[in-house]
């Protein structure tokens, strides 16, 4: 059979497909978590955000460990607070970034790949 062959669900009138698809989470859910995935798969900003999970750091200092162009660094961190991996409050003339608690989360996560 075609579709057994390519993977798919069986369509035999049952409610086989309908269940499966009723367990899945909610698609504000599974968007958000595409999302972070996006987020998580440029290795810089992996980085930016493991090194955000130890303690809260100025954008300046981050600037200087990465040694990436201010637009470079912008454009990384709004995609990770954009997904709510990071926050970030000003002080003065610098913008001290953290992880949230979803991100520490996130590094824990990461973290156990090690194993």
């Amino acid at each position: 059979m075609v579709d057994e062959e390519r993977g798919s669900f069986p369509d035999n009138g049952s409610d086989e497909l309908a269940m499966a698809l009723a367990t899945m989470l909610p698609e504000p859910v599974i968007e958000h978590a595409s999302t972070i995935c996006y987020a998580l798969s440029n290795p810089i900003r992996m980085k930016i955000l493991l090194l955000l999970a130890s303690r809260t750091y100025c954008v300046y200092s981050i600037k200087d460990l990465f040694a990436i162009s201010d637009s470079r660094l912008s454009y990384h961190l709004k995609i990770l607070r954009d997904c709510g991996l990071i926050e970030g409050s000003r002080d003065g003339k610098c913008i001290n970034y953290a992880a949230t608690p979803l991100g520490e989360e996130v590094c824990r996560m990461i973290g156990s790949f090690r194993r």
